[in-house]
């Protein structure tokens, strides 16, 4: 009688520890994740006051982008976890919820900081030029995109909502955006 084999998948504990992501060097336990979950609350909370003000300064400005990246920084690592938890075991009901609430937290997050493009893009060129030169530590927090898009030859107009015209002439753009950090500098635990 021939043997028969199951093509069952082991269990993850059944696993060597060396094929499995090691989400620890994310969050030592889930009440660390809860810890970052309630700062990225906070943050959105922060952040819509910003709303209608960057075009104040280049302080106002460069504050909220850097509260922006800070908080959709912590956001991905809450929704990164959350995620990969869950996919250790897509049977544990705690995981899942934890999943669904780092998605339901991301929603929160983009429409919170939905206005700071557009936001930007209604800053006049001169002014936003202008900024950049008084505060050097805004050029490295101004996205690449926004700053693309706030040359008025490449941006969309509130005259003409849906109109991306192609600019006659591309905006010389050399030395604007120097990069702040390179892969040389990043650090990835193994």
């Amino acid at each position: 009688m021939a043997e028969s084999k199951t093509n069952a998948l082991p269990k993850r504990d059944e696993i060597d520890s060396k094929y499995k992501w090691k989400l620890e060097h994310i969050y030592a336990g889930i009440d660390d994740w809860e810890r970052d979950f309630s700062k990225v609350k906070e943050y959105i909370s922060q952040i819509v006051k910003f709303k209608g003000t960057l075009g104040k300064d280049s302080n106002t400005l460069l504050e909220c982008l850097k509260l922006s990246n800070e908080l959709m920084s912590t956001n991905d690592r809450v929704f990164v976890y959350a995620r990969m938890k869950k996919d250790e075991d897509n049977s544990n009901s705690t995981y899942q919820s934890l999943a669904d609430r780092a998605s339901a937290l991301m929603t929160e997050a983009y429409a919170a900081t939905s206005f700071i493009v557009p936001e930007i893009l209604t800053i006049p060129e001169e002014k936003l030029n202008k900024y950049l030169e008084e505060n050097k530590d805004l050029s490295c927090t101004v996205s690449f995109s926004a700053k693309f898009c706030v040359k008025k030859s490449m941006c969309f107009r509130k005259k003409k909502r849906n109109c991306w015209p192609l600019p006659q002439k591309w905006p010389d753009l050399r030395g604007k955006f120097l990069p702040c950090s390179t892969m040389q500098t990043l650090s990835f635990p193994l």
